[in-house]
């Protein structure tokens, strides 16, 4: 039900895991496709990287963590994306991507510490003998309202 739900509005809800190949295997099966290197995809960087910075040749500057980012070109072996913050653009080679990004609406709860989610936070992976309350308590307060948090059984 969570999964048909999240694919008629896809921006209206946040997977909050506890494992990346969870966060990867719900995009993958909610996201048209499953691709990330796709014209629009939301991603959010989980590893720091100097890519070149768009409109300034030779100019480095730093992918951060936990940013989001959206992919506005998609080229033969690079992307192309805008930081949703900043609205700086950097072109990153796909391997990064593939490797390194996930999709900005399957996060773990690590990720997402110190953030706030304006819309609907589905929680999975709550019968893993690793979940604890501190995690069930990081995830739930993320949301900006108790009314808008839904879990997996």
């Amino acid at each position: 039900d969570a999964i048909t739900a999240m694919r008629a509005d896809p921006e209206k809800y946040i997977s909050v895991c506890y494992y990346n190949m969870t966060c990867s295997r719900i995009a993958k099966s909610v996201l048209a496709g499953g691709n990330k290197c796709a014209l629009d995809v939301r991603l959010v960087n989980r590893r720091r990287c100097m890519p070149t910075m768009e409109g300034k040749p030779g100019s480095r500057s730093v992918l951060m963590v936990n940013y989001e980012y959206t992919v506005s070109e998609v080229q033969e072996k690079t992307v192309t994306l805008e930081c949703v913050m900043t609205k700086n653009r950097f072109t990153v080679t796909k391997l990064h991507v593939n490797q390194h990004m996930h999709w900005a609406q399957t996060r773990t709860c690590h990720s997402l510490q110190g953030s706030s989610v304006d819309g609907s936070i589905v929680l999975w992976d709550l019968e893993s003998r690793l979940i604890t309350p501190e995690f069930i308590y990081v995830a739930m307060t993320r949301a900006r309202s108790l009314d808008e948090v839904y879990y997996v059984v």
